[in-house]
C-alpha cells in the first residue's frame, strides 16, 4: 500500500513500463485537511494491469483519491493498455460538501474491464466516481482506441448525497458492453444514478462502432426525487442493442425513474419517486435492436418520462425488439425518430404508454420507407387518460395501417381504455398514395426466394453454349463502332440526323436497297469475321446456340 493521507494530503507519481496491482494492494490518498489534496499520476509506458482482492475478501486492488473535508484530487492515467479484472478498481470519492476529483483516462490501444471477485462476488471490477457529501462527485473521462466491458463491470458515476453525480465522457473507436455478473448491479453497465435528491449526471459516448449484448445496459437512473441525466451516443458506422442475459433480463440503453423494494428499504427511499426521467439522443448510420433488447425513457414515479430522440439511416427493430417510452403518472415521453428506412419484425414494438393518470406521449416518425411485419406495433396508448399522437411522415409504408385497437397484426393504434372518445390521432402523411385506402398491406407469409430460381444445365447432358462474338454491340456506349463490327451496329441517334438524305420521311420514297438478312460469315484477306447472304463454299456457316435443349 502507498498511502499519502492526511490534513493537506499529498501526491503520488509513478512512472515505469508495465505496472501492475494485485491481490488488495492500493494507492491511496484521502484529504482529511480543508486544502485540496495532491492527484494521483500513473504513466506506464507499456501496460497498468489492477487485479483482485486480498486473501480475506475484505480490499480490492484499487487507486483511490477522496476527501474528507477539502477538495479531492484527480486521478490520471496515461499507458497504451489498461486492464482492471477480478474485482479490482479505480475510483475518487468525497464524503464532505468538497467536489470529487475527476478520473481520466488516457489510453492508446485498449481497455478492458471484467469480472468480480471469487473470493467475494459482491465485489465487481470498477471504474467509480461517487457523492456521499454534498460536493458534486467527479467527473469520468475515458479516451481509448477500444474499451471492452464483461462479466458485471462497471463504469458509474453515482450521488448517495446532496451533491450531484459526475459526468460520464468516453471517446473509443469500438465499444463493447457484454454479460452480467453477480449481485444486485450484476450487469455490466456503463451508469449514471442518483439515490437522493440531488440530480445524476449524464452520459456522453462518441464511437465508430459500439455492441451492446447479454443483459449489458447504459442508462441513467434516479431512484428518489432527483432528476436522471441524459444519455447521449455518436457512432459513425454502427451501434447494435442485443439480446438477454441467461435470467431473460434484457440489454438496455434507458433514462429511468424507478422504484426497487430492497434498496427502498437500505437507502430508506420513498416509496414513490418523483423525479422526472432524462432524454436519450442516439445519431448513427445504422441501429439495431433485436432479440428483446430495449431502448427507452421510463418513469415509475410521478414524474415525467423524458425524450428518445434517433437519427439513424437505416433503423431495424427485430425480434422483440422495442423503442419506448413509458410513464405512471407523470406525461408520457416522446419518440422522435427520422430515418431513411424504418424496418420492424417478429413483434416488435415502438410505443408510448402511460398508466394510471399518466397521458399518453407522442411518437413523430420521418422516413422514406417504413416496413412493419409480423405483428410489429407502433402505439401511443393510454389507461386513464387520453392516448398519445402518432405522426408518421413516409414516401411509403408497407404491412401495417391504422387500427381502432391492439389486433394480431401489424397495427398502428393511439387508444385509451377509456373509450374512443378519449383516443389519441393518427396522422399518417405518404405523398402519392391514396389515403381512402389506407396503406398497403403485405402478405402474412412471406415468399422464400430461394427456391425460385430455376436451376442450370447439368453439363454431362450433351448442352452447350457458344459465344460468336460481341453481337454488334460495343463494350462501352462511348465506344467507336466499326464498320466491320456486324450488321447489327447501334449508332447514336445524331449521326443518322446528319445524314438527310437516309431519312425516310412521310410523302417520300426511301431509295435505300433492301436490307438481306446474314445467313454465314466469311474470313475476308486480313483474317476478319464477315457476315454475308449466302455462304461460299468452304466457308463457316453460323453455329447454332442450344438453350438447355436440342435446337
Amino acid at each position: 500500500m502507498i498511502d499519502v493521507s492526511g490534513n493537506g494530503a499529498g501526491s503520488i507519481q509513478i512512472k515505469g513500463d508495465s505496472i501492475s496491482l494485485n491481490n488488495g494492494s492500493l494507492l491511496l490518498i484521502q484529504n482529511q485537511g480543508l486544502q485540496k489534496a495532491g492527484d494521483i499520476d500513473i504513466n506506464a509506458a507499456e501496460s497498468l494491469e489492477i487485479n483482485g482482492i486480498s486473501a480475506d475478501g475484505t480490499i480490492r486492488s484499487a487507486i483511490v483519491n477522496e476527501t474528507l473535508a477539502g477538495n479531492s484530487g484527480n486521478i490520471n492515467v496515461v499507458t497504451p493498455r489498461l486492464i482492471i479484472q477480478d474485482g479490482a478498481g479505480i475510483g475518487s470519492r468525497t464524503f464532505s460538501s468538497a467536489q470529487g476529483g475527476n478520473v481520466t483516462f488516457n489510453v492508446s490501444e485498449f481497455i478492458e474491464i471484467s469480472g468480480f471477485s471469487e473470493i467475494n462476488p459482491e465485489l465487481f471490477s470498477a471504474i467509480v466516481s461517487i457523492t456521499f457529501g454534498e460536493g458534486k462527485a467527479g467527473n469520468i473521462s475515458i479516451k481509448s482506441r477500444n474499451l471492452f466491458m464483461a462479466d458485471g463491470s462497471s463504469v458509474a458515476a453515482t450521488s448517495f448525497g446532496q451533491g450531484d453525480g459526475g459526468n460520464i465522457d468516453i471517446n473509443a473507436q469500438n465499444i463493447e458492453v457484454k454479460g452480467s455478473g453477480f449481485g444486485l448491479f450484476g450487469d455490466t453497465n456503463i451508469a449514471s444514478a442518483t439515490f437522493t435528491t440531488a440530480a445524476a449526471g449524464n452520459i456522453n459516448i462518441n464511437t465508430k462502432n459500439m455492441i451492446m449484448e447479454g443483459g449489458a445496459t447504459v442508462n441513467t437512473t434516479s431512484f428518489n426525487n432527483g432528476d436522471a441525466g441524459n444519455i447521449t451516443i455518436n457512432a459513425a458506422e454502427s451501434i447494435q442493442v442485443i439480446g438477454q442475459n441467461v435470467n431473460r433480463i434484457s440489454t438496455r440503453l434507458e433514462s429511468i425513474v424507478e422504484t426497487i423494494p430492497i434498496l427502498q428499504s437500505i437507502f430508506q427511499l420513498p416509496d414513490i419517486p418523483n423525479g422526472n426521467a432524462g432524454n436519450i439522443t442516439i445519431n448513427t448510420p445504422f441501429l439495431l435492436v433485436t432479440d428483446g433488447a430495449y431502448i427507452g425513457v421510463q418513469n415509475s414515479g410521478t414524474g415525467d418520462a423524458g425524450v428518445l430522440k434517433v437519427n439513424a439511416d437505416f433503423l431495424r427493430l427485430n425480434n422483440l425488439g422495442n423503442l419506448s417510452a413509458t410513464t405512471n403518472d407523470g406525461d408520457g415521453g416522446n419518440i422522435l425518430l427520422k430515418s431513411q428506412s424504418l424496418q420492424m419484425r417478429g413483434g416488435s414494438s415502438i410505443s408510448t404508454s402511460a398508466g394510471a393518470t399518466g397521458s399518453g406521449g407522442n411518437i413523430s416518425i420521418d422516413t422514406d420507407t417504413l416496413v412493419a411485419l409480423e405483428n410489429s406495433d407502433i402505439t401511443a396508448n393510454a389507461e386513464n387518460n387520453f392516448g398519445g399522437r402518432i405522426n408518421i411522415n413516409a414516401q411509403g409504408i408497407f404491412g401495417t395501417q391504422f387500427r381502432e385497437e391492439i389486433t394480431n397484426q401489424s397495427d398502428i393504434t393511439a387508444s385509451s381504455e377509456l373509450g374512443t372518445s378519449f383516443s389519441g390521432t393518427v396522422e399518417l402523411n405518404t405523398p402519392g398514395i391514396d389515403p381512402s385506402k389506407a396503406v398497403n398491406q403485405l402478405p402474412a407469409n412471406v415468399v422464400d426466394q430461394t427456391n425460385q430460381i430455376a436451376s442450370g444445365c447439368g453439363a454431362n447432358t450433351g448442352n452447350s453454349f457458344v459465344v460468336t462474338g460481341r453481337g454488334g454491340i460495343t463494350q462501352n456506349p462511348s465506344d467507336r463502332v466499326d464498320k466491320y463490327v456486324a450488321w447489327s451496329d447501334i449508332r447514336d441517334l445524331s449521326v443518322y440526323r446528319q445524314q438527310s438524305d437516309n431519312v425516310v420521311r412521310p410523302g417520300k420514297i426511301s431509295k435505300q436497297r433492301r436490307i438481306i438478312e446474314a445467313t454465314g460469315f466469311q474470313l475476308d484477306e486480313l483474317g476478319r469475321i464477315e457476315l454475308v447472304a449466302q455462304v461460299p463454299e468452304n466457308s463457316h456457316s453460323l453455329q447454332q446456340i442450344s438453350n438447355c435443349g436440342e435446337v
